[in-house]
């Protein structure tokens, strides 16, 4: 009961993000902290552990409360890796990453499969991976509001210009709750 109050009021407040999409989104530290702290206990059952995953099927990590996801290098797949992005973003904001996090460019995933990550929970980099993400919870919450303003357009310019209009009054639509 208590995860869905509280998916219920981080729904409410993306709701408010949303409608604030036309103007500019602003959340005060405090605001972000326990956003971003909500969306971890819904996310990760408040378990430090669960912040750096690699599901079963899949070609990628999921780290964060976003589960931005972390190909291999050399892997690319159907999703747009996020966790480099999510390290310019953190980087940019003035947040210090952890020392094998710090090569210039694109840092590429260390673990080739999931049975290599799985081989390795012991190694250091994931504690640091941990830690980090544990750190940025509201970091990793504007992350993801700013990646929501940025997502009409990517929609609109994916539709048919015939359905634009209707995309974009479904976006807003959540305005008249």
């Amino acid at each position: 009961m208590k995860r869905i109050i509280i998916g219920i009021i981080v729904m409410v407040i993306f709701i408010a993000v949303i409608h604030n999409l036309r103007q500019k989104i602003s959340l005060t530290n405090k605001q972000a902290e326990w956003i971003g702290k909500q969306i971890f206990y819904n996310e990760c059952g408040g378990k430090i552990e669960f912040l750096v995953a690699w599901n079963e099927g899949e070609d990628f990590m999921s780290l964060g409360i976003g589960h931005f996801i972390w190909y291999p290098k050399d892997k690319n797949g159907l999703f747009e890796e996020s966790f480099p992005k999510l390290l310019v973003f953190a980087r940019k904001k003035g947040k210090t990453l952890p020392d094998w996090l710090q090569e210039s460019g694109k840092p590429h995933c260390p673990w080739r499969s999931r049975e290599d990550f799985l081989r390795d929970l012991q190694n250091p980099k994931i504690s640091d991976l941990r830690e980090f993400l544990m750190e940025t919870k509201s970091l990793q919450l504007l992350f993801i509001v700013e990646r929501l303003k940025k997502a009409l357009p990517k929609m609109l310019k994916a539709a048919p210009e015939e359905l634009q209009p209707h995309i974009k009054k479904q976006f807003y639509r959540l305005d008249t709750i």
